[in-house]
Parts: structure tokens; sequence; C-alpha cells
């Protein structure tokens, strides 16, 4: 008998079985996984775009997370309520994060409640339409956000040595981003930085649960086929030498090393190393 472990939080469940996962590449490059597990009473579905803010520059610095909260409020989206409202009456709950590597979001819930809410999910990869309101209230979020943030004092530390560490390379700038720089985007910009990495090239879509995979893959195709496949955004180099990884030598990973180790498109051998070497650096061992 074959036993897999699946991880919620600090909650560990063992199932006796769990079927082989069903691999799909749709026609616009979009990557989509589906794994059933039949014993499973909850399900929980994760997109991941190839974005963050190494990507961006000083005057770029938050433009993906500004976006993350704007694929919320999307004129089209809002029309029947945002996204995040209208999972919740299916007894679900969707988030978002934007890291250094990629922006993920997540929902979760009940079987029946996940796909249920699968379209209003996937709504989030549509076209970005917003309007001034939207946007300026957004970043009133966003500004009471990084305050919040900024006020951890373990966290400005963490800022501050990556900053320090990486200099004026991409990587060293923080996940939250600049609201000054942001009070000075137009929508076009926003809009045309959204187009860029929320393109198929650069979507990963996983869902795992107890449900049918065709009927899952078939709302999957129906929601996204229509989205353009774009170019793959590369990512930037990372700025370690090749020697300095060599040498590095380290006893427990950072969050953000195991974090890079599911990302799409990041997970080789020199981004591996890289992570412990930069974890040396930030904790002194």
């Amino acid at each position: 008998m074959v036993l897999s472990l699946l991880f919620s939080g600090a909650v560990c469940f063992v199932f006796s079985h769990i079927e082989s996962p069903v691999y799909v590449e749709l026609g616009n490059g979009i990557q989509v996984v589906i794994q059933k597990v039949p014993e499973a009473k909850f399900s929980s579905a994760h997109i991941f775009v190839r974005g963050g803010s190494v990507f961006e520059t000083k005057q770029t610095h938050g433009i993906h997370h500004l976006i993350e909260h704007l694929v919320f409020r999307s004129l089209d989206n809002s029309e029947q309520g945002s996204i995040d409202k209208r999972v919740e009456q299916n007894g679900c709950i969707v988030t978002g994060t934007t890291n250094r590597e990629f922006i993920h979001y997540k929902l979760e819930g009940e079987n029946e409640g996940v796909q249920k809410s699968l379209p209003d999910f996937l709504h989030i990869l549509d076209d970005l339409k917003i309007g001034v309101n939207i946007l300026q209230n957004e970043i009133g979020i966003i500004e009471q956000e990084i305050a919040y943030l900024q006020a951890n004092v373990e966290r400005r530390v963490d800022d501050s040595a990556w900053s320090i560490f990486f200099q004026d390379n991409s990587w060293g700038l923080n996940t939250y981003g600049d609201v000054a720089q942001m009070r000075k985007w137009t929508i076009e910009e926003i809009q045309s930085a959204h187009k860029k990495h929320y393109s198929g090239s650069n979507i990963v879509f996983s869902i795992s649960g107890n449900f049918n995979p065709d009927e899952i893959l078939n709302i999957v195709k129906t929601r996204l086929e229509k989205i353009s496949k774009g170019d793959i955004v590369s990512f930037p180099d990372f700025p370690i030498l090749e020697e300095d990884i060599q040498h590095a030598s380290i006893k427990t990973p950072s969050t953000s090393f195991i974090l890079g180790l599911i990302a799409p498109g990041i997970n080789n051998e020199k981004k591996y190393l890289a992570y412990r070497v930069v974890f040396q650096y930030l904790s002194g061992n």
C-alpha cells in the first residue's frame, strides 16, 4: 500500500491512495497539473505567475505587488463583486502573494466549494481592466500593508540584508515595493506589465483534491485557452560568483530557498546552491 503525505500548515494528512497526476500543456503554453486524492475532504488550487521583485527596477519597484492586488478588483470581475467575496460564498478562501521570483494565488476549501469557485478563481488571469479610483484605493491599501510589515523589526533587518548583500541588483529589492513609484505609473504602464507576465508561457496551474480530473480540465480549458501565449520572461542572472557557490556550507535552508524549489522555472542546481549562499550571509552561519 502506498502512503502519501500532504501538509497543510502544521497538520499532516496520510492517504492510503493517491492517483497519478495529470499533466497537460495548453496550446498557449499554460502548464496544468491535476492531482486526484480520492480520500481528501479538502482541495487547493494554485496559480503561479513568473513575476516578482527580481523582474523590477527602482522605477518599477512594486508593480507586481500592485498587480497582485488589482487582479481581484478588475472591472470585469467587480460587476458581480470581487473574486475573494464570491468564493467566500462557496465556503472557500483565496489569497495572493508576491515573492521575489513568482506571484502565487491560492484557492482552498472543501472539494465541492473549490470546484464551484474555480471559474471565479481563474478570472485572476483575465485582462486587467481598472479605473483610477480602483488604482488609488489599492495603492492606499498597499501603503497600510507596507507600514505594517516595516513595523516588524525582523522584516526590516531581512530587507536590509538583501539590499546590502545585492546592492543595486534587482535581487536586493523587497517584495512589497515603493508606494511613491506606484503613484507615478499610468494605468497603461501597469496593464503593459500585466500583459507581459500574465501570458500563457509564464503560468502554471495546479490543483489537488477529490474530484473528477476531466471535469476540472474542462473548466480550466474553457477559462484559460483564450489567454495569449506571449513570450517566456527570462529570470535575471543571480549575482553570485560560482566560486562562492562552490565554497558555501550551510546547515538549514531558508524559507525562500524552499519556495524557490517549487516555483515554476527556477528549480535548477545553480539557484538551489545560490539560495544556500544567501541564507549563509543573512543568518550569519
